[in-house]
C-alpha cells in the first residue's frame, strides 16, 4: 500500500509533502526510535500522504460543481453593490432623525453643513446606554463616540471616505443603525408608510404620465442558506399598465431619490380605486413570491442534497482508511492499538450523524412575506 501511495505521489512529491517527508526522515534518522516506533511513524506519514492524495482527488471531482455556482456568486456579490448603492445617505438621515424623534425625548439632531450631510448628534442619557450596550454584545466598541452621551459631529454617508477625517461617518452598517434595527424589531415596530410622490415626467425615465401605486415587500427564505430581498410591485391606478421584478424597483428608487411630496394626493385620488390599485399590487406581489417561494424550495432541497452527498464521501474516504489501518493493526498483533481505532472510527459515524441530522433540518425552508410599503405615485 505505501508503495502505492508514493508512487501516486511522486510527480508532486518535493512541492506538496516535502514538509512530511522530511520530517519522517529525521525522525528515522536522527531520534533512536525503535522499531516498532519507526513502524508507526512510517504508518503516520503514509495516512497523511493519503489523505492529501485523496483531498486532491475529491476537489477534482467537486469543480465542476464549483465552477457551475461561479455564476450565481458573482450575481449574488453584484446584487450586494446593487443594493448598497440604493441605501441613499439621504435614506439613513430620515431612518434616524424619525428614530430619534419617536422614541429618544431630549436627543439632539442638528445639521451643522449646508453643503454635506453634517449632523451634530447627542443621544439622551437612556439611548446611549442602551447603545453602549449593544456595541458591547456585538463586538462593535470603538466604533462609536455617540454612546457616551456627548455631541458627537458625524456625517451621513453611502460609502466610508478614506481615513484621516475628523468626524463620525454613518453609513448603513453604522452600529447606529444595526442599534436602530434591532430596537424596532423589539417593539414590533418600524416605519412602514403611506407615502404619496410626484415626480416630472422628464425625470421617469420613459413611463407614461398619470397615477400609479406600489407596495414594497420584504422576503425572507431561511434553509441551508439564509436569504433576503426587497421586491417591489407597480400598477397604474386604472390597471392597464403593471411593473415589475427589478424594473419596479428600480422606479420606486427613482420617487425615492428625485421624487416629491404629493401633497394633494387625498384630493385627487379616489380612495375606492386607490385602495382596488393597492390591493392588485398586493396580490401581484404575493402570486410572485409564491412563485419564488418554489423555486426556492427547489433550490435549498439540491444544495442539502450535495451537502449531504459531499458529507457521505468524506466519511465514507474516511473511514476506508480507518478500516485499512484497523485491519493493519490486527494482522501485526497490535491489539493495544485497536480500541483507539475503533473509537476514531465512531467519532467519524457519530460527526456524519449529527451533520446529516442538521442539514435534514435545514432541508425545510422556512419563509416569509410581508408589506413594508406602499403608495401612490403621480407622474405629471
Amino acid at each position: 500500500m505505501r508503495l502505492d501511495i508514493f508512487k501516486q505521489a511522486l510527480g508532486g512529491l518535493e512541492a506538496i509533502l516535502g514538509e512530511e517527508i522530511e520530517s519522517l526522515t529525521n525522525d528515522i534518522l536522527s531520534s533512536g526510535l525503535t522499531k516498532e516506533q519507526v513502524s508507526r511513524r512510517i504508518e503516520s506519514t503514509a495516512l497523511a500522504i493519503e489523505r492529501t492524495r485523496q483531498d486532491k482527488k475529491e476537489l477534482e471531482s467537486e469543480a465542476s460543481n464549483l465552477i457551475a455556482h461561479q455564476g450565481y456568486i458573482l450575481e449574488q456579490v453584484h446584487a450586494a453593490h446593487d443594493f448598497s448603492k440604493r441605501i441613499t445617505a439621504d435614506d439613513l438621515v430620515l431612518y434616524v432623525k424619525d428614530y430619534l424623534n419617536k422614541f429618544c425625548q431630549g436627543h439632539a439632531f442638528l445639521r451643522t453643513k449646508t453643503d454635506a450631510l453634517v449632523f451634530s448628534i447627542r443621544l439622551p442619557s437612556h439611548t446611549a446606554v442602551s447603545l453602549g450596550e449593544f456595541t458591547n454584545r456585538q463586538h462593535l466598541q470603538g466604533l462609536t463616540s455617540l454612546a457616551s452621551g456627548v455631541e458627537v459631529e458625524c456625517e451621513f454617508v453611502n460609502k466610508i471616505p478614506p481615513g484621516g477625517q475628523r468626524r463620525e461617518f454613518i453609513n448603513q452598517f453604522h452600529p447606529l443603525i444595526r442599534f436602530i434595527s434591532e430596537e424596532l424589531n423589539k417593539r414590533e415596530e418600524a416605519f412602514y408608510p403611506m407615502v404619496a410622490a410626484r415626480i416630472p415626467s422628464v425625470a421617469a425615465k420613459g413611463l407614461e404620465a398619470g397615477s400609479y401605486t406600489f407596495v414594497i415587500s420584504l422576503w425572507t427564505f431561511e434553509g441551508l442558506r439564509v436569504e433576503e430581498e426587497i421586491k417591489a410591485q407597480v400598477f397604474s391606478i386604472d390597471g392597464e399598465i403593471s411593473i415589475d421584478s427589478d424594473d419596479a424597483w428600480n422606479f420606486v428608487s427613482l420617487i425615492r431619490s428625485e421624487g416629491q411630496d404629493w401633497l394633494a394626493a387625498t384630493n385627487d385620488l379616489d380612495t375606492v380605486n386607490l385602495v382596488e390599485s393597492i390591493d392588485l399590487c398586493a396580490t401581484k406581489l404575493q402570486e410572485s413570491f409564491n412563485k419564488a417561494k418554489r423555486e426556492k424550495e427547489l433550490e435549498n432541497a439540491d444544495r442539502v442534497s450535495f451537502q449531504v452527498q459531499s458529507a457521505q464521501r468524506h466519511k465514507d474516504r474516511h473511514l476506508q482508511t480507518h478500516n485499512r489501518v484497523l485491519e493493519g493493526l490486527k494482522l501485526k498483533g497490535h491489539l493495544g492499538l485497536v480500541p483507539a481505532r475503533e473509537g476514531l472510527i465512531r467519532k467519524v459515524e457519530e460527526r456524519f450523524n449529527i451533520q446529516k441530522e442538521s442539514l435534514r433540518r435545514k432541508g425545510d425552508l422556512r419563509s416569509s412575506s410581508f408589506e413594508i410599503c406602499f403608495g401612490a405615485i403621480l407622474i405629471d
